[in-house]
């Protein structure tokens, strides 16, 4: 009775989103396509003549065709409630002293990475809990207050797993200087949480001291809920200091 219930709530959710996309592709057909190159005008381009990134109708396109993602979703949950649960064999180390000044890299699950270079703290799309129909594989729990001072933090894009606002407002609370280097049209969420943000398009550079930080291309595609597909940008790092690149 249990599993049938959790059918039903599913397949209600799919209806919806079905729905949803129906009604937007509907809306999109019967205006008149407005395109126009967004970037942030006052950080670096690195890339000659880049007029920024092509935004129609009120979404980043990749490549000029829009990428769906109703349907990426749809698979997600499918895939949630019936696959079987994975079983992960990864060794927690512990113990260990994040806050030491040593250049290293540490992993702290999914697309966090505690990233030390250039004397700077970097954390990478943070998300330390547990979000709705996905639980995190691996029992490693994060103690924000054990991480040291973070200076940036790096959000690639808004899905809810790389942009988690519960993760977001306690690392803020224990770094009220925090810098957030994200993507453009993520100012409306993010600044909720801090006024410390940075926007960009693909191939700009970040305003940072004794390191470099550009956001680059990613095939890929934004969605936090059913009303804001590709509304947010999505994209890429390359960071350099010392003459040591990560990307």
């Amino acid at each position: 009775m249990k599993n049938l219930k959790c059918i039903q709530i599913i397949l209600s959710i799919i209806f919806v989103l079905l729905i949803i996309q129906t009604k937007t592709i509907a809306g999109i057909d019967k205006m008149q396509k407005e395109k126009t190159y967004l970037l942030n005008p006052d950080l670096e381009t690195i890339k000659k003549d880049w007029k920024g990134n092509l935004y129609e109708n009120g979404k980043f396109i990749e490549n000029s065709s829009e990428n769906d993602g109703t349907w990426t979703t749809i698979k997600w949950i499918m895939k949630l409630a019936f696959s079987k649960k994975e079983k992960s064999n990864l060794e927690i180390e512990k113990n260990i002293n994040y806050s030491s000044d040593k250049e290293a890299i540490y992993w702290l699950g999914h697309a966090s990475f505690l990233i030390k270079l250039g004397g700077k703290t970097i954390l990478t799309d943070p998300c330390f809990y547990n979000l709705p129909f996905n639980k995190k594989l691996i029992d490693f729990k994060v103690n924000i207050s054990e991480l040291g001072k973070i200076d940036y933090i790096l959000i690639s894009h808004n899905h809810l797993d790389h942009l988690n606002k519960k993760t977001l407002k306690e690392i803020v609370k224990h770094n009220p200087e925090v810098k957030i280097l994200a993507t453009l049209n993520s100012k409306p969420i993010l600044e909720k949480i801090t006024k410390n943000v940075q926007e960009a398009s693909w191939y700009q550079k970040y305003e940072t001291e004794n390191i470099e930080i550009y956001f680059m291309p990613a095939n890929h595609w934004t969605k936090s809920n059913p009303f804001n597909l590709n509304k947010v940008l999505w994209g890429s790092f390359i960071i350099e200091s010392n003459n040591k690149t990560i990307f």
